[in-house]
């Protein structure tokens, strides 16, 4: 399960490399804050949160994830951005990482 179509303006996250990243994001049930708009099933980065506050929302949108795999949805979309940017990227995402420890 995955909370799609999010997108960071750079305040948000680190590659694996320690790179600020910008651009679209989703959030895996498990797997946290991931690179790209949606979640594919070839390995894509990891995201780490900056501070405490991005990683306990990360963590409440999991559980929200968790409660609504018992009433068996599967995937949400979600267009509401937290960037304070009025323009979003157009790119998906991408990248790879053929690192266990930063990819899925």
């Amino acid at each position: 399960m995955t909370r799609e179509n999010l997108y960071t303006s750079g305040d948000e996250f680190l590659l694996p490399s320690g790179e600020v990243y910008v651009g679209n994001y989703h959030v895996h049930i498990t797997g946290g804050a991931m690179v790209g708009r949606s979640h594919v099933s070839t390995p894509h980065d990891r995201l780490t949160p900056l501070t405490e506050q991005v990683r306990a929302m990360i963590e409440s949108i999991q559980e929200q994830l968790r409660q609504r795999q018992d009433q068996g949805a599967s995937t949400i979309t979600s267009s509401v951005s937290r960037s304070s940017s009025s323009s979003s990227s157009s790119s998906g995402g991408g990248g790879g990482s053929s690192s266990p420890s930063s990819s899925y």
